[in-house]
């Protein structure tokens, strides 16, 4: 479901204060990490059940090629000895004729010539200082028909493969997202009670359109990316609070500290990727489009006042 840009803002607003609460975040940090563990586990039974699957389909698809081929060897083998034996036979039928012929004409050579002198009115006489050539008989030869064995290919199976999450946001924190969302919204974005953070939020949503103004992203695709940077967002806010630093004095400046690993790290992968893609720029133009939106989701202020006007107790941590 797509929601407005404003919407989705504050969603992430609500979300990221949500992340600040202790309690919220333990039962988060411990949903996320229970699921992570059994997704992978799931993922590692469906694959090893996959894998045994693929093995024994291509091992019994590999003994019908092989027994196919060697039936179609035997085959191709008998009818060439057979082809082979006509072949032999026949020249050696032939090889005799000629030599049959041969010894005729050599055997009769002289008599052929006093008959041929005689004919012509020559004194035969003149075969006294030789015979009559012996012509050559030309042996006619037969060539064996050959075939060729007919093979198989053993069909291949290609194994079915799940992933396991190992992602902080995916998929607790995008359904979280969305319920953050639906709540912002339920309680009436823009109206008199949360007017102060309502204007922040409408001051983001408009800053943002206006540095992807010069990209191709549009409508759903800028709140998908919104989105998608929140989750970045949110999940350095866990960090901190997981590492014992919401309420000390140096929780502002680790938390910028983790915020922009978490970015750098999220620049990393296929999500990332596919988003600079779409975006229709140079890959390093698209880079500082990303930080700037990034850098635009400051919260601070807005998770203030909407804990303010709604009375949910969001945590009060030094930012």
């Amino acid at each position: 479901m797509a929601f407005p840009l404003a919407a989705v803002i504050a969603g992430g607003a609500s979300l990221l204060g949500g992340v600040l609460t202790n309690s919220t975040n333990r039962s988060l940090a411990s949903s996320a990490n229970q699921l992570t563990q059994e997704q992978f586990n799931r993922s590692l039974e469906f694959n090893a059940a996959e894998a045994a699957t693929a093995r024994q389909f291509s091992s019994h698809e590999a003994g019908i090629a092989r027994n196919f081929n060697a039936s179609q060897a035997a085959i191709t083998r008998d009818f060439n000895a057979v082809e082979a034996a006509k072949n032999r036979g026949f020249n050696a039928s032939e090889a005799l004729k000629s030599r049959k012929w041969m010894t005729r004409m050599s055997n009769t050579a002289h008599q052929r010539e006093v008959t041929d002198l005689r004919k012509a009115g020559l004194n035969p006489i003149l075969s006294a200082h030789g015979g009559a050539n012996v012509g050559s008989s030309p042996s006619a030869s037969g060539s064996a028909a050959s075939a060729a064995a007919a093979s198989a290919q053993a069909a291949g199976s290609s194994m079915a493969s799940a992933s396991g999450t190992g992602s902080f946001h995916a998929p607790v924190m995008a359904n979280v997202l969305g319920d953050a969302i639906q709540s912002a919204m339920s309680v009436g974005l823009g109206t008199q009670e949360i007017s102060e953070s309502n204007s922040r939020i409408q001051q983001m949503s408009a800053n943002i359109e206006n540095i992807l103004s010069d990209t191709k992203l549009k409508g759903a695709q800028q709140e998908k990316l919104v989105e998608e940077l929140i989750l970045v967002k949110a999940q350095a806010y866990r960090s901190a609070a997981e590492a014992g630093l919401a309420d000390t004095k140096q929780y502002g400046e680790a938390l910028r500290n983790m915020e922009e690993e978490a970015f750098q790290n999220w620049l990393k992968t296929d999500q990332a990727r596919t988003v600079m893609y779409r975006m229709g720029i140079s890959k390093s133009a698209a880079v500082t489009v990303l930080e700037k939106v990034y850098n635009s989701l400051n919260f601070d202020s807005i998770i203030n006042g909407l804990e303010e006007s709604s009375g949910h107790p969001y945590a009060q941590y030094p930012r």
